[in-house]
C-alpha cells in the first residue's frame, strides 16, 4: 500500500511486505522533497549522537541522511562517494569526519554517529566500524536541521529512512548495541528527538516524542507569488576584461535566460496572454521569475 503527499509533497511512505522488525521507510530522491526542523535550538549540541535506519536504492555522488550547515560545516550524516560519514566541524573552519564501506544497495542498516568532544565514532547496526579524533567544540549555530537532502534537490538520499534520532550526548557502545536492536526509542534516555515512518502525516513528519519538534517537508522547487510593484529588469555581467568593453558579456536583460520556457502561454480561462521576463529585487540582488 502507498501513501503519498499530494502535488508537490513527494515523500513517498512505503508499506513493504517484511518483518514486524524490519524498518519501513521514507523514500527519497532527486525529485522529491526533503524535511526541515527549524527550531534548532535543542540541536545546539557540544556533544551528540545522531542515528537512522538506511537503505540505498540507487548509487549517487552524495546523499544526505540528516544534516546542519552547509557542506562541511557544524554535523552531516551522509552518504559520499561510496562510504558513509560522519562528519563534525570540531572547531570553526576545520571538521573531520569517521568513514565507513556504503551498503549495499537494498539492504536496509542502522547507522549511528556519536561525538564526544574528543572524536567521532560510526557505528553500523550496533558495531563500532569507524573511530577519528576531532577534539574541540562545534561553533554554535540556529541552523535547522535537514532530513533527506542538504537543499532543493542539493545531494539527496537515494533510498528510504526511517528511526531517525537525535540524543543530546554520546552514547556508548552498550547504548548504541541496545539502539540497533530496538524497535521503539522513545524510552531511551537523552533522546532529542526522532521520526519515524509512522509519524510521517500528508501535512508533516512529526515527532515521536509529544514535546518534540516536527520535520516540514518541502518541495524541491518552492513556488513564491507575490505582486511586485512594477518590472525592474536584471543588469547581467561576465568575464570582467581589461579593456574598453570591461566585460565579455553585459547588458540589460529582459529575457534572462534565454533558456527558460514558456516565453508567453495564453490562458483561456481569463482571456489573457502572460509573459514571462527575468528581472530582480529592488536591492538587484537576485534573479527573478516574472511574469505579466
Amino acid at each position: 500500500m502507498w501513501r503519498s503527499f499530494v502535488g508537490w509533497l513527494a515523500l513517498i511512505l512505503a508499506a513493504q511486505s517484511s518483518p514486524a522488525a524490519e524498518p519501513v521507510g521514507v523514500a527519497f530522491d532527486q525529485a522529491s522533497g526533503y524535511a526541515v526542523v527549524d527550531d534548532a535550538v535543542r540541536f545546539d549540541l557540544a556533544t551528540f549522537t545522531l542515528s537512522a535506519s538506511v537503505r540505498l536504492d540507487q548509487l549517487g555522488d552524495s546523499g544526505v541522511i540528516m544534516s546542519r550547515g552547509g557542506a562541511g560545516e557544524l554535523f552531516t550524516l551522509y552518504a559520499y562517494d561510496g562510504r558513509v560519514r560522519m562528519l563534525v566541524e570540531f572547531e570553526p573552519g576545520r571538521y573531520a569526519h569517521a568513514n565507513v564501506p556504503q551498503p549495499p544497495q537494498k539492504q536496509w542498516v542502522q547507522v549511528t554517529g556519536t561525538y564526544d568532544g574528543q572524536a567521532i565514532k560510526l557505528y553500523v547496526d550496533g558495531m563500532l566500524e569507524a573511530e577519528v579524533l576531532a577534539q574541540g567544540r562545534i561553533p554554535a549555530s540556529l541552523e535547522p536541521l535537514k532530513l533527506g537532502a542538504l537543499g532543493p534537490g542539493v545531494r539527496p538520499w537515494f533510498g528510504r529512512l526511517d528511526r531517525l534520532a537525535v540524543f543530546d550526548r554520546a552514547l556508548d557502545a552498550e547504548e548504541v548495541a541496545q539502539l540497533a536492536a530496538a524497535d521503539d526509542v522513545t524510552p531511551m534516555a537523552s533522546l532529542v528527538s526522532a521520526w519515524t515512518a509512522e509519524t510521517l502525516t500528508d501535512s508533516a513528519w512529526k515527532n515521536v516524542l509529544p514535546d518534540g519538534p516536527q520535520a516540514i517537508v518541502r518541495p524541491v522547487v518552492e513556488l513564491i507569488c507575490r505582486k511586485d510593484s512594477g518590472y525592474r529588469g536584471i543588469w547581467y555581467a561576465n568575464q570582467p576584461q581589461e579593456d574598453e568593453y570591461v566585460y565579455k558579456y553585459s547588458g540589460g536583460l529582459g529575457t534572462y535566460c534565454a533558456k527558460h520556457g514558456p516565453m508567453a502561454i495564453y490562458a483561456a480561462e481569463v482571456h489573457k496572454t502572460f509573459f514571462c521576463y527575468g528581472g530582480t529585487d529592488e536591492e538587484n540582488s537576485t534573479l527573478l521569475h516574472m511574469v505579466s
